[in-house]
């Protein structure tokens, strides 16, 4: 199966709350693309905020460079588990490490 039908499969168990199910199909991929980090990570932002903060340390571990949707991910996730802080130093990481400039999305 092709990368981005793995990727729909983890946006619709996280949209339904299936979040067990999410990342079970994409610790399961064989190849993921950081379209597939990205598609885990806004999904646990409003489920499962400690998961989608984790899967960006593992990212940045594993040095898949994010994008500006991996950030509004992260930072909805802060802002969805009240970790304010937390949030700003990351607001502060994308464009101080990563070079992005925020957007509307991103406040």
């Amino acid at each position: 199966v092709v990368t981005p039908i793995w990727n729909a499969l983890i946006d619709m168990y996280a949209k339904c709350g299936s979040i067990d199910s999410a990342i079970e199909v994409f610790r399961g991929m064989k190849e993921r693309d950081l379209s597939s980090w990205n598609t885990l990570i806004v999904g646990l932002a409003l489920h499962n905020a400690e998961g989608s903060i984790a899967m960006f340390i593992e990212m940045q571990r594993l040095k898949v460079w994010p994008n500006e949707v991996t950030f509004i991910g992260v930072i909805l996730a802060c802002s969805h588990s009240g970790r304010v802080d937390e949030g700003r130093r990351y607001f502060s990481l994308m464009r101080d490490v990563y070079n992005i400039e925020p957007n509307i999305k991103h406040y």
